[in-house]
């Protein structure tokens, strides 16, 4: 066993740490009876938040023994990710209001509004590509490629 694999084995194992650490986060309130689903976007937070830490965890374990966890039809990642981009955007603009000590940038004149809804539907745009990427991607036919997913014979190596 060289270092790259064991490197990838102890960053899977902390992946996987990390996931089950968000994991035991979200489920200590349902337990507790602390959360609250009066709100959608804490239905939102906590069910992309779940998506967050199974991913985490599913790709830890994947990290750690490659042939027992498969890989996925789908880019998770990609998704996870355009959904996240995708729900900050959308409850930046139409979600509740922070009450924090973090400042709320305002626009102080027109060019600063315009400027500030398109950057937010770029970054909507974004997002979206992202989502459509990994849903893609569980459709697409792409190319074999030898040693991933079968061990190559000793002919088509020659």
């Amino acid at each position: 066993m060289d270092i790259k694999h064991r490197a990838k084995q102890v960053s899977g194992g902390f992946l996987f740490l990390v996931g089950c650490g968000l994991l035991l986060l979200l489920v200590r309130p349902l337990i507790f009876g602390h959360f609250h689903f009066g709100n959608i976007w804490n239905v939102a937070t906590f069910v992309l938040l779940a998506f967050i830490s199974v991913y985490l965890v599913r790709s830890g374990l994947r990290m750690v023994s490659p042939e027992v966890i498969k890989p996925s039809r789908f880019g998770w990642g990609k998704v996870i990710l355009g959904l996240w981009i995708l729900f900050g955007a959308l409850g930046s603009n139409y979600g509740p209001p922070a009450d924090g000590p973090l400042p709320l940038f305002k626009p102080s004149n027109p060019t600063q509004a315009v400027s500030m809804k398109v950057t937010a539907i770029v970054i909507s745009l974004i997002g979206l590509y992202l989502i459509f990427r990994g849903i893609r991607a569980g459709f697409a036919r792409g190319k074999s490629q030898p040693g991933i997913h079968a061990p190559e014979s000793a002919e088509s190596t020659r």
